[in-house]
């Protein structure tokens, strides 16, 4: 398995295509953002919890991150982000959207709890 430079060094391409904002995972890990690109960059040592955490926030396993991305992993991604976007997009005008929208990004089932 090869990975990139450092440790986290996918975070950044499957938040992107996931369209989850740095400030949105930084928040998750109650710290802020300024830092959590420093972790992202590979700047900042990332503990294993944290690791996890952002795993489970982007669905996928901790050795992921930092390994590249395929070409069948990015275009999947890109669908499931595409799916967010428009959810998020609805929830603006549709609060019981929004509540399941949170009901969906909060879910254990998806690839970081299997």
């Amino acid at each position: 398995m090869a990975y990139t430079s450092h440790p986290l060094a996918a975070v950044k391409d499957r938040r992107r295509l996931l369209h989850i904002t740095a400030a949105q995972i930084a928040s998750e890990l109650g710290m802020d953002t300024n830092s959590f690109g420093r972790l992202e960059r590979g700047e900042r040592r990332c503990y294993l919890d944290k690791a996890l955490k952002i795993a489970n926030i982007l669905k996928c396993q901790v050795e992921d991150l930092g390994r590249p991305l395929s070409p069948e992993e990015r275009v999947e991604l890109f669908k499931q982000g595409e799916q967010r976007r428009a959810v998020l997009d609805m929830s603006d005008d549709d609060p019981e959207v929004a509540e399941v929208l949170l009901e969906w990004d909060n879910d254990d089932t998806g690839a970081a709890a299997q």
